[in-house]
């Protein structure tokens, strides 16, 4: 190749060089604003959407992102701690309660169902202060833990019975049959299976179907 043309080969090479340059380095700007961009308008998202809707996304989130879902439930119950708003700490115990047993974290979920039953009992809500406490005692059988069962059994009943629910009494009762029944103490467990038949009177499908099982066992 004579002088000429190596020297046109030279400078058509650093003009390619160059332009490359300057597409790169503007395609690594772009990609750069629009993750600002992105991260900018998923944190403005959280910061103005409602309690309610971030509630209800990470109880979304626990079948799909369970990780995701105790992450954002534990910063909003920080923030609702801290306006000691006990309806929504309440709700976010319960939910908690659940991702952390999805999650195999038991004891987390079992603080965190205990906590919600303690907020519930502040609002003077029975219903999902007992509901949380049956999730609780409902661990501890899966867990074998039998004492500590039938403990907080002896605790939750009064409060049950005083409730009046039918179906949750007999679930309180249940449980406790069940109990005995893993731990081979046949006639105690068919006393609480017999005691929870009389509540088990509604026509509802899911008790009729209940009462059969209860009959079975």
């Amino acid at each position: 190749m004579d002088l000429p043309s190596q020297i046109h080969s030279f400078i058509v090479k650093r003009i390619y060089n160059f332009t490359f340059l300057v597409k790169a380095l503007l395609f690594a700007l772009f990609v750069s604003l629009n993750s600002a961009y992105a991260q900018e308008t998923t944190s403005y998202s959280l910061t103005n959407e409602s309690n309610a809707g971030l509630l209800k996304r990470a109880e979304l989130l626990i079948d799909t992102d369970v990780i995701t879902s105790i992450e954002l439930s534990k910063a909003l119950l920080s923030q609702a701690q801290s306006a000691d708003d006990m309806l929504l700490s309440a709700k976010l115990h319960n939910l908690l309660g659940r991702a952390n047993k999805k999650n195999n974290n038991i004891n987390e979920s079992l603080e965190h169902f205990l906590q919600s039953s303690v907020y519930y009992s502040k609002l003077n809500d029975s219903r999902n202060q007992i509901k949380a406490s049956i999730n609780y005692i409902n661990i501890l059988l899966e867990e074998k833990r039998y004492d500590e069962l039938t403990t907080r059994i002896e605790t939750l009943l009064p409060t049950t019975l005083v409730y009046g629910d039918d179906f949750i009494i007999a679930q309180v009762l249940l449980t406790k049959g069940d109990s005995f029944y893993e731990q081979k103490k046949y006639n105690n467990a068919n006393a609480q299976y017999t005691s929870a038949l009389k509540y088990l009177v509604d026509e509802d499908e899911l008790i009729q179907r209940q009462l059969g099982e209860t009959y079975k066992n």
